[in-house]
C-alpha cells in the first residue's frame, strides 16, 4: 500500500502546530478512524502522474453527530509528490486535525 511520508505531512501542515498535535492524538486512537481504505489508483490526464485516493470515516467529538468523511489524495508525478486533504468537519479548512490524523495513520 502506498502511504504518506512523514516529511510530506510536515510540509502539508506548513508550520501549523495545532493540526499536528491534535491529529497525532487522533492517529493514536484505536476508535476514531474506522472503515478506511484505498480506492484504485488513477492515471493523470497526460498519464505522467498517478493519484492514490485514501478515504475513511472519523467519529466526531459529538457522538450523536454522523461520522466525518476524510480523504487524502496523493499524486506522484515523476519524482514530485503532492498531497491534498478533504474533510467534512465544520472547520472546513484543508489542514484540519482529522486530515492530519488520517495522514499520520497512513504513515504508520
Amino acid at each position: 500500500m502506498s502511504t504518506i511520508d512523514f516529511e510530506k505531512i510536515l510540509e502539508y501542515v506548513a508550520g501549523f502546530k495545532r493540526p499536528l498535535v491534535k491529529g497525532s492524538l487522533l492517529a493514536k486512537s484505536k476508535t476514531h478512524f474506522f472503515g478506511y481504505g484505498r480506492l484504485p489508483d488513477k492515471p493523470g490526464n497526460a498519464n505522467d502522474s498517478i493519484t492514490t485516493h485514501f478515504i475513511t470515516s472519523c467519529l466526531s467529538h459529538k457522538l450523536k453527530d454522523k461520522p466525518l468523511t476524510v480523504e487524502v489524495l496523493k499524486t506522484v508525478r515523476n519524482d514530485d509528490v503532492e498531497i491534498k486533504g478533504l474533510c467534512t468537519c465544520k472547520a472546513n479548512i484543508n489542514r484540519c486535525k482529522h486530515i492530519v490524523g488520517f495522514m499520520l495513520k497512513l504513515e504508520r
